[in-house]
């Protein structure tokens, strides 16, 4: 499972309890470029159906491949936490995980756009790689940058799922950019 090196020691042993009877999520076969949602809400069994519509929908990029989502739907995520999913991925060494996984919890079944929460994974486990200044661009001598973080978490429609996470794998936006658009 992964962990978070900066995470307390309390805290890991704790996800460590609250994770035994939630399944790791093997994300060995799973692409990079795939989103990954995690359905931690089974209360609303049409607005689930309407997401995994919006999941499989086609890119708006005639070369595309068909959207692929690994999608776990398993009623023992019931009610998770993000922070809970993030643990419980199982990630061989030497495989890429997902930059991006994306939740169906309440909120996604109850907004109107199917908001989906999204965390930025990369962030999230690999903190030293994010620089205080945003990516790919230079501050001028006269300019400071304003020292915001971008956020780890945020919301995502489930029709932007599958852009997000080829996007972010292929590093041509930014997870705070995507968050920002949603907004």
């Amino acid at each position: 499972m992964w962990r978070c090196k900066n995470w307390p020691e309390w805290e890991r042993s704790l996800l460590k309890e609250i994770l035994l009877d939630r399944p790791a999520i093997d994300v060995r076969d799973h692409s990079e470029f795939d989103a990954l949602v995690v359905r931690t809400d089974y209360d609303h069994p049409d607005a689930w159906a309407a997401i995994r519509q919006e999941l499989a929908r086609p890119m708006d990029i005639p070369e595309a491949d068909p959207p692929n989502p690994l999608v776990v739907d398993d009623p023992a995520w019931a009610g998770a936490s993000w922070e809970e999913v993030i643990a419980a991925l199982s990630v061989p060494s030497g495989e890429e995980r997902p930059s991006v996984v994306l939740l169906a919890d309440s909120i996604a079944m109850t907004s109107e756009t199917h908001q989906l929460l999204a965390v930025d994974v990369d962030r999230l486990l690999d903190p030293e790689e994010d620089d205080d200044e945003p990516d790919g661009e230079e501050l001028e001598d006269d300019e400071a940058w304003d020292g915001r973080e971008a956020p780890l978490v945020g919301r995502v429609s489930a029709s932007q799922a599958e852009s997000m996470a080829v996007n972010l794998a292929l590093a041509n936006m930014d997870f705070d950019e995507f968050i920002e658009a949603e907004a």
